[in-house]
C-alpha cells in the first residue's frame, strides 16, 4: 500500500464521519447506512 493510498483513507474517513456526524446530530437520528457508506469509502 503506497502513502497516497493511506493518506486518501485517512481523508476519506474523516471526511465520512464529519458528514455522518452532521446528518447524525441534524436528524436527531444515527442513521446506520451512513456509516456503512464511510466503511466503503475508507476502504
Amino acid at each position: 500500500m503506497g502513502m497516497r493510498s493511506a493518506l486518501a483513507g485517512v481523508i476519506g474517513g474523516v471526511v465520512g464521519a464529519l458528514v455522518w456526524a452532521g446528518i447524525s446530530a441534524a436528524s436527531g437520528y444515527e442513521i446506520g447506512y451512513i456509516a456503512w457508506l464511510v466503511g466503503l469509502l475508507v476502504g
